[in-house]
């Protein structure tokens, strides 16, 4: 977190360079960047330019335990993926930038199911086929 409280007539600027900010920490912790929109950086934004942050527990541990479950993250990411989707083919939309976060949400959801898959056993956990009917 990065207090911060512009006054009024900086509130253009600052509103662009938060937005440059959370741009280049994305980038830096995630492989995934799911704004709609091409983020231009302002400049002075680089990464060797960013505040210090703050950090702190946002959930308390019991909140954090629950979501934190991996089957708990491919549920909520896949209700995620269903809506967008939802959204895009109800409004017949073509905006590139929706689809491009639809694609990222589920290159995200296939990471999460793949890993999860692999912490459970993998392939080594599939049972082989007898033939007969279980």
């Amino acid at each position: 977190m990065w207090p911060f409280w512009p006054d009024e007539s900086e509130k253009k600027e600052a509103s662009e360079y938060v937005s440059g900010l959370e741009y280049l920490i994305a980038e830096q912790n995630s492989k995934h960047i799911f704004n709609e929109k091409k983020v231009q950086l302002p400049t002075g934004v680089r990464p060797d330019s960013m505040p210090a942050s703050v950090r702190f527990d946002l959930y308390c541990p019991a909140t954090r335990i629950r979501l934190g479950h991996p089957d708990v993250r491919i549920r909520r990411r896949a209700a995620m993926l269903a809506k967008l989707s939802t959204r895009i083919s109800e409004r017949s939309l073509a905006n590139a930038g929706l689809r491009l976060s639809l694609l990222r949400q589920l290159a995200r959801l296939t990471e999460l199911a793949e890993q999860r898959f692999e912490d459970l056993g993998g392939m080594d956990k599939v049972d082989v086929a007898k033939g007969e009917d279980d």
